[in-house]
């Protein structure tokens, strides 16, 4: 560019000198402008190179360009990562980049503390001008040992004294006067007094020059250093221990709110054993020397600051991760986390300004002007500054000191605001980089917190949620139905059908490890805690399970004579010679309603018994109740025994008949008087039999028998059953056809010459009652079946299957 009034010899000049430039070699050389022009100088200068020279530049630009592209692409040193940022942008750097950034000017950092402190230690020259310095070893009777005492040849001025005094202290010595020996009775000197022969030497070079105290100051780092591990350690050990004995302890959780405590207590409890734990690493590493960000750390509230920096940063990080804070809250902080942690300086927030304004104390008006000129309209929407400045923090620091005065609250509040940031420049972190590099130190040696049990954490989960029939059963009460249950013979088969959390399962494991134990749960929720721990689950719905058990212990759901049912189909599934032993309703025992007596006269007829538990058993549950409740034990006959129950009929030698007591009178009789002769021809065959001493043996013969006692225990399904069977007797409800019903179905069931014997109401069997009835009597008389009305006003219904139909 030139401007228009310039002339052409100037141009074609500055166009020469350009050119000329570009053939130098060197960066800058002088001239002599009184004696030669510019141009003139700069060909003198063209004229002096030679190919040697060319050969040095040449060189110099070809390191000049790798070290350039060596900055740009791998920085590796302080220079090369700052050519990198001033080319690219420190956001740029990859993650492993930004780690060996942060790590050179962390270092660099340290290097600065360790210079200021080598500039704190220096102690400057005194002038004392004709003053002449002597050394007097005296024993000190007090002290009971030798000190050193400078003396001066002359007397020197009160400012001289003074200043004298404060660098005698600055060596540990001070002034002390004459004092008399009591030993002896002699006169020591009054002087400069030192327990260290080389302080004295170092307070008397102060005449000559200036003195460093740095191998004192360090050595005094080096003492609280080997102070503050032990203090670590300290510190550890006792939250070891108390953790371990707060997670140790027994605690009742059979309420919400006390799950709710125990819980926050163990979570405290698993955070103490992980802060102890990584104290004592941290500990372990500063005694070594392996530590180098981390060995100003002196105290437990160090950790913890490190500790919430990092958890912050981890939130901060998932948070722009989409990622919720209630999914996060419980993972441990990573390595990644640490780009995202901000120096902890303090904030003052705009109404805790116009408070201290407002209490207008002495010394404070200047400052807090100060401070409110730095709220610009952004910072007063977002309601606070962040304080960078070292001066402004100074200030910070003696607002609270003056606030803490009159308005001790606020100040506590202000306190916290700076708390972190103190405690960071204490252990030697002043800066940002400092402290990436030190929680990347801090990650390797931090330990995880310890988890939860899973198992008790679902467990847990469960008290106050509402479960319908779910009631634990109490340790005290599952110890004595092992006990009743007699689980003697290992491999036996043991099924706990109603297996909630497994309150029951869990102590016949544990007491039984070699038994077979199957466990049923219909709730999802309780099969999961089941799966975590380990039992075998057979299925979902209790009663429609179908394979057999030597043992079946049971606390099964109350309502809805869900507990009969379930006693009654438990006893169905049992091998010969089995047990139930199970938890009833006192209902069942009481009620009048027909199935209630019902079930009491099956259980007597199975010689069942029944304990009525102490009232309150069940207030100790997780999910307690005050329901009255009972122990019910019922055993099934061995294959030993001759006698068994078939049709509700005791088959002897003599071939005596007696009905089950769940068979009316009147059925009673009928059975007798048209099943005699049929049992009596199959008994006979079982005569011809060698040894009759099995019941299959007996079944075999008679080709499948339902008993009365049996159709009780499935009674309710009935209608659902499909084995065939010989001989049936049944006793169907008498209500809503229910009769009509189990006898069609009863009829499919029978095999072929099969013969069936049926309790029916008088509705059902009366030809012109209703329409269900006509039908019903019309089907009877098509499959040859016979009706009869009993003296004692019931009815009942016998049909042998024809093969003709």
């Amino acid at each position: 560019s030139f401007y228009r009034s310039e002339k052409k010899e100037y141009l074609i000049e500055k166009i020469y000198e350009r050119i000329l430039m570009g053939f130098l070699l060197s960066e800058s050389f002088g001239y002599q402008p009184f004696s030669e022009t510019y141009s003139d100088a700069m060909r003198r200068q063209v004229y002096k190179v030679t190919d040697e020279l060319i050969e040095q530049r040449a060189k110099k630009l070809q390191e000049q360009e790798e070290f350039l592209n060596k900055a740009l692409t791998n920085p590796e040193t302080r220079k090369e990562f700052e050519i990198f940022i001033d080319y690219q942008g420190e956001d740029k750097l990859s993650r492993e980049q930004k780690i060996v950034w942060d790590e050179i000017r962390g270092l660099s950092s340290l290097k600065k503390q360790e210079q200021e402190l080598a500039k704190k230690a220096l102690i400057s020259k005194v002038s004392l001008e004709n003053v002449e310095f002597s050394l007097v070893q005296y024993f000190h009777t007090h002290r009971k040992h030798n000190v050193f005492i400078v003396t001066m040849s002359q007397k020197v001025s009160r400012e001289v004294f003074e200043e004298l005094c404060q660098k005698a202290r600055m060596l540990e010595g001070n002034y002390a006067k004459a004092w008399r020996n009591k030993i002896d009775g002699s006169v020591s000197p009054s002087g400069f007094t030192f327990n260290e022969k080389e302080q004295a030497e170092k307070f008397m070079l102060l005449k000559e020059g200036d003195v460093s105290r740095l191998d004192q100051l360090k050595e005094r780092q080096e003492e609280v250093k080997n102070n503050a591990v032990e203090h670590l350690e300290e510190v550890a050990e006792n939250l070891t221990e108390k953790a371990e004995e707060t997670l140790a302890r027994d605690r009742k959780v059979n309420t919400a709110r006390r799950a709710r405590m125990a819980k926050s207590v163990e979570t405290d409890a698993r955070e103490d054993l992980q802060l102890a734990s990584t104290i004592a690493r941290i500990a372990q590493a500063i005694e070594s020397g392996e530590s180098k960000f981390l060995s100003g750390v002196r105290a437990k509230t160090h950790i913890e600051t490190l500790e919430s920096i990092l958890n912050r940063a981890k939130g901060e990080r998932r948070s722009k991760l989409g990622e919720r804070y209630e999914d996060i809250k419980y993972l441990e902080p990573e390595l990644a986390d640490v780009d995202f942690v901000e120096y902890p300086y303090p904030t003052l927030h705009i109404d805790n300004l116009i408070k201290v304004s407002e209490k207008k104390i002495k010394g404070l008006t200047l400052i807090t002007n100060r401070f409110a000129k730095l709220f610009t309209a952004k910072e007063k929407q977002r309601g606070y500054i962040v304080v960078k400045s070292p001066l402004l923090i100074k200030d910070f620091q003696k607002i609270i000191y003056k606030l803490k005065r009159v308005d001790n609250w606020l100040a506590d509040m202000m306190i916290d605001r700076l708390a972190n940031y103190q405690r960071l420049q204490l252990i030697g972190l002043t800066d940002l980089p400092s402290l990436r590099a030190a929680l990347r130190e801090y990650l390797p040696l931090r330990i995880d917190t310890p988890k939860a049990d899973p198992i008790k954490e679902m467990e847990r989960e469960l008290i106050g949620c509402k479960i319908n029939g779910y009631f634990p059963t109490p340790t005290s009460i599952v110890e004595e139905m092992l006990e009743l249950a007699d689980i003697k013979e290992d491999g036996m088969s043991i099924l706990e059908p109603n297996g909630g959390k497994g309150n029951i399962a869990d102590v016949i494991r544990e007491r039984h490890p070699q038994a077979n134990l199957s466990v049923i749960e219909i709730n999802s929720r309780l099969r999961e805690i089941l799966i975590a721990k380990g039992h075998q689950l057979v299925g979902w719905n209790f009663l429609e399970h179908q394979q057999n058990y030597d043992r079946i212990i049971m606390n099964p759901p109350f309502e809805d004579y869900q507990d009969i049912h379930h006693v009654k189909h438990a006893y169905s599934l049992l091998n010969l010679g089995g047990k139930v032993v199970a938890i009833m309703g006192e209902g069942a025992f009481f009620r009048m309603d027909k199935e209630s007596i019902s079930f009491r006269n099956w259980l007597e007829s199975l010689g069942g018994t029944s304990e009525k538990l102490a009232n309150g058993s069940f207030l100790d549950s997780e999910r307690s109740t005050g329901v009255a409740t009972r122990m019910v034990v019922i055993n099934k006959p061995d294959s030993t025994s001759i006698e068994n129950n078939i049709l509700g009929v005791n088959v002897v030698a003599a071939v005596d008949i007696t009905i089950d007591a769940n068979l009316t009178e009147s059925l009673t009789e009928v059975l007798s008087e048209n099943l005699h002769e049929t049992l009596s021809d199959k008994v006979d065959e079982v005569d011809e039999v060698d040894e009759v001493d099995e019941v299959d043996e007996v079944e075999k013969h008679f080709g499948g028998i339902l008993s009365a006692l049996e159709y009780e225990a499935i009674k309710d399904d009935f209608l659902q059953h499909q084995e065939n069977y010989s001989i049936m007797a049944l006793n169907p409800p008498q209500d809503s056809w229910q009769d009509i019903e189990h006898i069609y179905h009863a009829y499919d069931l029978l095999n072929l010459g099969g013969e069936l014997a049926s309790s029916i109401s008088e509705a059902s069997i009366a030809k012109f009652a209703s329409t269900t009835s006509r039908v019903f009597s019309k089907w009877l008389k098509s499959v040859g079946g016979t009706s009869r009305k009993l003296p004692d006003g019931s009815y009942v219904v016998m049909i042998t299957k024809n093969t003709l139909f």
